[in-house]
């Protein structure tokens, strides 16, 4: 089981700021099935996979942290 936390924009389209979600090998097919289950989460955002950022497809085994980190203005 791999905990999925949403923040931001993300967080308040899908109205929930967690989630739990089985049988996913790899971030990409997370991201699909988290298309499917909130079709609203069509933005852009990083993935951070236990606190760190991954820009390509990472393998997930149970018990990882994935976070869902949309852009953000200010500097």
């Amino acid at each position: 089981m791999v905990k999925v936390l949403l923040f931001g924009v993300l967080a308040s389209e899908a109205g929930l700021k967690e989630l739990e979600i089985e049988n996913v090998k790899n971030t990409e097919e997370l991201l699909s099935e988290l298309a499917q289950r909130f079709p609203v989460l069509d933005f852009q955002f990083q993935v951070f996979v236990n606190r760190q950022q991954v820009a390509n497809n990472q393998t997930l085994k149970d018990n990882d942290e994935v976070a869902l980190i949309p852009p953000f203005p200010g500097g």
